[in-house]
């Protein structure tokens, strides 16, 4: 998100597996400074798994946090970050977003939809563009979470202690849908962020069809 990096201009040049490290710590912070939480306290309120909490990488440590943002005040930027926030003219609830589409994913019949806009083939595309990515990747437009805590990819407590959500098949699907490695994942794309701003209407009540 552009917001994030006007703040935090450090990100571009962190790997990829940090920069998610990075969002997930100024997100916790940002919860820890509006109501006095715990970082635990915090994690549970964004939906965020224990085990991102215990293990190296997934959520910095306050120290380095400040290491990987050293060339400017980290104090000032959650500041500023937090005031830009509170002053965007429409305030969406993601929390309550994402508690009301807990279990939503595509149905057969949005997929195919979604095929049709993009004209596309399921037999011809390409790996990792399947119908759970899709999935994924919309859930997050819509709740403003992660893709890797999209209902449909955490099927088992497994797989919120796994790392491999984003190294395996689906992370890839994802890259094609997010960078537009292909004319077919950039139809693919269009045609699901159609439909995650149609779900996101407020009167839309279509979640769980």
């Amino acid at each position: 998100m552009n917001w994030f990096k006007e703040n935090f201009p450090s990100v571009n040049r962190l790997p990829p597996a940090s920069v998610y490290a990075l969002r997930r710590t100024v997100a916790l912070q940002l919860v820890q400074a509006a109501n006095g939480s715990s970082p635990r306290e915090a994690a549970r309120f964004l939906g965020v798994p224990a085990a991102w909490m215990a293990h190296g990488g997934r959520v910095m440590s306050p120290e380095a946090m400040i290491r990987v943002t050293s060339e400017f005040d980290v104090m000032d930027a959650l500041q500023n970050l937090a005031q830009y926030l509170a002053d965007l003219p429409d305030q969406i609830d993601y929390r309550e977003r994402r508690k009301r589409f807990v279990t939503w994913h595509l149905s057969h019949d949005q997929w195919e939809a979604l095929l049709a806009a993009a004209q596309t083939d399921p037999q011809s595309c390409s790996p990792g563009l399947n119908r759970d990515v899709t999935s994924a990747y919309i859930w997050a437009q819509v709740t403003g979470s992660e893709w890797t805590l999209a209902p449909v990819m955490r099927v088992s407590a497994a797989a919120e202690e796994s790392w491999s959500p984003r190294s395996g098949p689906a992370a890839v699907g994802m890259r094609r849908l997010t960078d537009g490695l292909s004319s077919q994942a950039i139809q693919l794309a269009e045609a699901a962020n159609a439909l995650a701003q149609a779900l996101s209407e407020p009167e839309q009540a279509a979640w769980n069809q």
